[in-house]
């Protein structure tokens, strides 16, 4: 979807594009932005590590800030999870936890390609989420001031009730850190709005 002519020059066309879309910040906002991600110039990166460093920020600002910020600000109770388990099928994201892995591992269609942490992990998911849909609590929830979180990752489910960090979830906080700032007033929608521009171009 993003790349249908290829990765070459995909870290120079995501710096003109995020450019473009921050222009009315200061330069700055743009460089550590970019810094963060690898992708400053001259950026030592391939093309494909490029693509990869820009899936990152797609992953922190379109599925993790926003699945924090909805459960924190949600009028009912929330529950959130992280789900870390790698894919092990052989490809380009083979090792990383990918988009919709989780709906794999909870309807346990592949388990015998998974390894045996893995399948138990499946089996925790799906036990946790008919948990969940039968009006039963999983684990504590996130938004009554409990930060609750379960992680799913090598085989083993671990519970937090801590606010979320990078040590707790393995989730890079960046995202947060900057829209936070106040001598810039940048917001999550601003940063939102560098990647849908990006994919628009």
């Amino acid at each position: 979807m993003i790349t249908p002519k290829g990765t070459k020059d995909i870290g120079l066309a995501f710096r003109k594009s995020a450019a473009k879309t921050l222009g009315h910040y200061p330069a700055s906002v743009v460089e550590g932005l970019l810094e963060h991600y690898g992708l400053s110039e001259p950026c030592s990166l391939d093309d494909d590590a490029q693509l990869k460093s820009i899936l990152h920020f797609a992953n922190d600002i379109c599925f993790f800030a926003p699945s924090i910020e909805l459960a924190a600000h949600f009028a009912g109770t929330s529950y959130v999870f992280c789900f870390n388990e790698p894919n092990p099928w052989p490809g380009d994201f083979q090792g990383y936890a990918s988009h919709i892995l989780d709906a794999a591992f909870l309807f346990q269609n592949y388990n015998a390609c998974l390894d045996e942490g893995q399948r138990a992990n499946a089996v925790r998911l799906a036990t946790d989420v008919i948990a969940f849909v039968n009006g039963k609590a999983p684990w504590n929830a996130f938004n009554e001031g409990q930060h609750g979180t379960a992680v799913y990752a090598n085989g083993q489910r671990t519970f937090t009730s801590e606010p979320p960090t990078p040590e707790t979830i393995k989730r890079d906080p960046f995202i947060f850190i900057l829209s936070q700032r106040k001598d810039i007033n940048l917001t999550l929608d601003d940063l939102m709005k560098v990647f849908t521009d990006f994919l628009s171009s």
